[in-house]
């Protein structure tokens, strides 16, 4: 989802992590939930960047929470600031 944030001019994936926590079988129904986790900002040789983590929880159809997925993208303007 877009959350409008207003800073830098192109994002970057940055890193993916995948924590399974149950079986899951053939015939499961998933569900999938997404949440802005965190949003924190890095100033280094390159400038500022913000980083913005999405977690993402897949449940079964018996409630049973069977992965989590977390996503991490960084925001930055091009080029030296």
């Amino acid at each position: 989802p877009d959350i409008q944030l207003a800073f830098g001019e192109m994002t970057l994936f940055a890193n993916q992590a995948i924590e399974p926590l149950a079986p899951i079988k053939a015939g499961d129904t998933l569900e999938a939930r997404t949440k802005l986790q965190e949003v924190y900002a890095k100033t280094g040789r390159s400038g500022t960047m913000v980083f913005m983590v999405w977690e993402t929880s897949f449940m079964n159809q018996h409630g049973t929470t069977v992965l989590r997925v977390q996503d991490s993208f960084v925001r930055r303007n091009r080029g030296k600031q």
